[in-house]
């Protein structure tokens, strides 16, 4: 979520800037990562709690947590479905969707990510929703026309993660594999 944290005219113009600030508590967003990524069911309630945490980065990996252990409870859901709609940043929307379709609702889920994906000018967004489709198993609801209109999508022709083609790359994968899909576990 750099390109969101930090744009010139925000209130930090580069990573550098933004690492060096009070915006980004390094012990705080470590220990919230290496805890979301044992993914343990006995601290999904620690999960809840960084879901609502101020920061954005210890946001995402609370959501993130939430996707690994796939816990269908109306608590989760619920959390997950408030950053999904709310959350300021697309980058925690997205995941806190993807998250939504392995917790109980791929219905929200899918509407949520295929949003994102339809109105995101920013290609690194773009990649992260085409990867929330499939790593959330919601890719399975898109038509062809759905992928023949994310090839259409264009970006700026100077952007360097645009240049690299790895959202083309999905994109031309799914349509030459269709009505099969490569299942992303």
């Amino acid at each position: 979520m750099f390109h969101e944290l930090v744009v010139v005219g925000k209130e930090h113009s580069t990573i550098y800037e933004f690492a060096q600030s009070e915006d980004y508590p390094i012990d705080k967003i470590l220990n919230a990562s290496k805890k979301s990524t044992l993914a343990d069911k006995d601290n999904i309630e620690e999960y809840l709690k960084f879901c609502l945490d101020r920061n954005p980065i210890v946001r995402f990996w609370g959501a993130y947590a939430l996707f690994l252990t796939k816990m269908e409870s109306p608590d989760v859901q619920s959390r997950l479905m408030s950053i999904a709609e709310n959350d300021i940043y697309a980058a925690n929307r997205i995941i806190a969707a993807q998250a939504l379709a392995v917790c109980g609702n791929p219905d929200i889920a899918f509407k949520t990510i295929m949003r994102e994906a339809t109105n995101t000018k920013n290609p690194y967004l773009f990649l992260f929703a085409l990867n929330a489709f499939q790593y959330s198993n919601t890719d399975v609801r898109l038509t062809l026309d759905d992928w023949k209109s994310f090839k259409e999508k264009s970006f700026a022709e100077n952007d360097a993660v645009a240049s690299l083609g790895y959202h083309q790359r999905i994109i031309s994968d799914a349509i030459d594999l269709w009505p099969k899909r490569r299942k992303v576990y």
